[in-house]
């Protein structure tokens, strides 16, 4: 259940945030929101020490209070969600073009933007022709069906890596390599949060000068490197 809405998540609120602001600050909003997530990803890591070292209860109590801890966001997530305003975009694809402006006008102050904008998403939506799941998956022109192999590509080896799962299983990875107290292991589960997060503070600035291809080769060229010397410590049994 909890992997379910994770996931609905990571999908709607990219392309909600994409429907309700204009073109020139899209960019900058959509990296704003994965920067969050790893900010929320180290405040995890914070929370998880803060709570092994500094409550005085029994281990039991401990790791439910950790994993309780977490429904505080979804929470305040779900009860912030009833004020927020329906993306325009759909607004204006069910004909509803008042309510559209009404909605894109709690973002955006200047109604000269506002009305261009809903008239572009008109204009789209007028153009845009409606394709099948087979279209989707079996397009017949060539140039789709490069862009649909990268797409994919990129999607499916991205997670392929282990990656998010050297992150999930840091605790676990430190004890292999002789951190065997849980606050040990905790503490230094820190710098982890604080590197994934300074990677995207570190890339978000130079996205538009560097180019997103060269981005993308370092990053996987410097993910390849050390998740390999993961790989080498385990098969040899390093310990640190």
């Amino acid at each position: 259940i909890m992997g379910s809405g994770v996931g609905a998540t990571f999908v709607i609120a990219p392309v909600y945030l994409a429907e309700l602001v204009p073109a020139e600050v899209r960019g900058a909003l959509v990296c704003c929101f994965d920067i969050c997530i790893n900010v929320g990803i180290l405040l995890g890591f914070v929370g998880g020490y803060v709570i092994d070292t500094y409550l005085e209860a029994s281990g039991n109590v401990k790791w439910r209070l950790m994993i309780g801890v977490g429904t505080i966001p979804p929470i305040a997530i779900a009860l912030a969600s009833i004020f927020l305003p329906e993306s325009p975009r759909w607004l204006v694809q069910m004909g509803r073009r008042a309510e559209a402006e009404a909605a894109l006008s709690r973002v955006v102050v200047d109604q000269r933007l506002v009305q261009e904008e809903i008239d572009v998403m008109t204009t789209m939506m007028h153009s845009e022709m409606a394709a099948s799941f087979k279209q989707l998956l079996s397009p017949s022109t060539k140039s789709m069906r490069r862009a649909l192999h990268v797409t994919l590509g990129l999607s499916i080896l991205q997670q392929a890596t282990g990656s998010e799962a050297a992150i999930l299983f840091t605790p676990l990875i430190l004890s292999n390599a002789g951190v065997k107290s849980t606050r040990a292991q905790l503490m230094w589960a820190l710098p982890v949060g604080v590197a994934k997060l300074l990677g995207e503070l570190i890339s978000v600035p130079i996205l538009d000068k560097a180019g997103r291809r060269p981005l993308l080769l370092a990053g996987n060229l410097l993910q390849s490197i050390f998740l390999g010397a993961l790989a080498v410590g385990f098969a040899y049994k390093w310990n640190w």
